[in-house]
């Protein structure tokens, strides 16, 4: 129906009652109001009708969101895919919610980064549609459970690995997620196999961490450590997370977070409150929430070697944006930007979607056009360095016949005899090469770079190991032969087991 009225629109601009009720027919609330349109005027413009259809075009072709399971040291973990399968060659993104959301959190992002990417987004090992065990308790290998960064570090990675499976991975993560992603990027750099495994990270809005021990101020100092005591005693505990999940509370922790509050709808109170009826979820909430411990933004940015965009939002009050203004400087040449979104809060993916969406594209364009000029640099420094290589064994064969000539019997008392044909071909060959730059033409001098110079260079690698294995041999031949090829050798610069090597005839090799 939108290729219809695009048609007409060029052919003329009338609408026909037809084109109408295929309008009507579309289950969009976009094509009904331009149905609506077109049967009130039956003639419009054609820009108009075609950035409408656009319209209906973005929204019929959504992209299909998947999800799936993958085992996490045994336990399971859920994630969502958007996009085409592994074998597609475009980029691929990981987003990584953060504290007490999950995956399905990046609703908006995934359509809409999956007609570009291959797009995943992975629930945290203890969040989400992950399994919830105990911390303290045992996986399948018999290692302890923790709730940490390093934890969720070899998980994003070990993801990247078996689900991904690509190089130059684009993280996006909020909050929490962000700090993970860091410590990940940091993790891969220090392990050649995975030191390719990343392309850059972009931070929403980045967990400052200032309940860690090392940021607390007098008045956290004193009242962080008596809410962990406090939340210890189960009965407590459990009463406080209960609280926490009644949806008049939730909406209103999350209005406090969004300062879009159209964004928390319905959908999004179920995203956050579903995973914490899990069993375990109590056990994960008290553990990460008394983890006072452990990396912080200011030890992990500098150490990052992969570009890195951070994005605030204006009024976020759980992280605030006096305080993420001064990271960029710990690294100035990794955090390529910081990004100020006005009139929003700590979830700059799900209150401003699309131009987050539109930052994270422009962002993996250019550490795309940043990754192709450093190869390019570095493969025209490869090239250079292959390029005096080559000279360097073009070298070799000018000097080292003249330093590793091997001795040869005195010549007979007969004279020499006639020339073979292949002394003549070697008479040739050495007249040609002892005298290169009078020989030759000066295309033919500025030829010998390249390829041309390192087959030279293996020639003359070849001919030496060769002949100091098979010179004397060679050339102690007895008779008018032998006598001949003594005779060149006295010649300034001559290698006789080259044409003994190569410039014979088979049927007069020695057997």
């Amino acid at each position: 129906a939108g290729g219809c009225v695009v048609a007409m629109a060029f052919q003329g601009g009338l609408v026909s009652r037809e084109t109408v009720a295929r309008c009507r027919a579309l289950r969009c609330a976009r094509a009904q109001r331009l149905a609506a349109v077109a049967g009130r005027r039956r003639r419009s413009s054609g820009a108009s009708l075609l950035c409408a259809t656009k319209d209906i075009a973005q929204q019929r072709s959504k992209v299909d969101v998947r999800a799936a399971e993958w085992r996490y040291r045994g336990f399971k973990v859920g994630y969502f895919h958007a996009g085409t399968d592994v074998s597609d060659e475009r980029p691929s993104v990981l987003l990584i919610h953060g504290f007490g959301a999950s995956s399905a959190q990046f609703r908006k992002n995934l359509p809409a980064l999956g007609e570009h990417y291959r797009v995943y987004a992975v629930c945290l090992f203890g969040f989400g549609s992950s399994e919830k065990p105990l911390q303290g308790s045992f996986d399948a290998d018999g290692n302890e459970v923790r709730y940490t960064f390093e934890t969720w570090s070899a998980q994003i990675r070990q993801f990247c690995r078996e689900v991904i499976r690509d190089d130059r991975i684009t993280l996006v993560a909020n909050s929490i997620g962000a700090v993970a992603a860091m410590q990940a990027a940091v993790d891969a750099a220090e392990n050649e196999e995975e030191a390719e495994m990343f392309a850059g990270i972009v931070q929403l809005g980045t967990s400052l961490r200032m309940l860690n021990v090392r940021k607390r101020n007098w008045l956290a100092g004193i009242t962080a450590p008596l809410a962990m005591r406090t939340l210890k005693i189960r009965s407590l505990a459990e009463f406080f997370f209960e609280q926490i999940q009644q949806k008049d509370s939730l909406r209103g922790i999350l209005k406090s977070a969004y300062a879009v509050h159209d964004a928390v709808d319905d959908e999004l109170l179920d995203i956050i409150a579903s995973p914490a009826k899990d069993s375990g979820a109590l056990d994960v909430f008290l553990a990460f929430t008394s983890y006072d411990t452990g990396p912080i933004p200011e030890d992990l940015i500098p150490q990052l070697r992969i570009p890195t965009l951070i994005i605030w939002g204006e009024r976020d009050t759980f992280e605030p944006l006096q305080l993420g203004r001064a990271l960029p400087a710990l690294n100035p040449q990794m955090v390529t930007d910081f990004v100020v979104l006005d009139g929003v809060g700590h979830c700059p993916h799900d209150e401003a979607p699309e131009r987050v969406n539109a930052l994270v594209q422009d962002f993996i364009e250019a550490t795309a056009e940043r990754i192709d000029r450093r190869s390019l640099k570095v493969s025209k420094s490869a090239s250079a360095d292959s390029r005096g290589g080559a000279r360097f064994f073009a070298v070799l064969i000018w000097v080292i016949p003249s330093r590793l000539r091997p001795r040869l019997p005195a010549v007979s008392k007969a004279g020499p005899a006639a020339p073979s044909p292949a002394g003549d071909a070697y008479d040739s060959l050495h007249a040609s090469s002892t005298h290169p730059r009078k020989q030759s033409s000066g295309r033919t001098r500025r030829s010998r770079t390249g390829r041309g110079l390192a087959y030279q260079g293996q020639l003359a690698v070849r001919v030496v190991a060769a002949g100091r294995r098979r010179a004397g041999r060679d050339l102690r031949e007895s008779g008018p032969r032998g006598a001949a090829l003594a005779a060149r050798s006295a010649q300034p610069g001559c290698f006789p087991c080259a044409s003994a090597l190569k410039l014979r005839p088979s049927s007069q090799r020695p057997q």
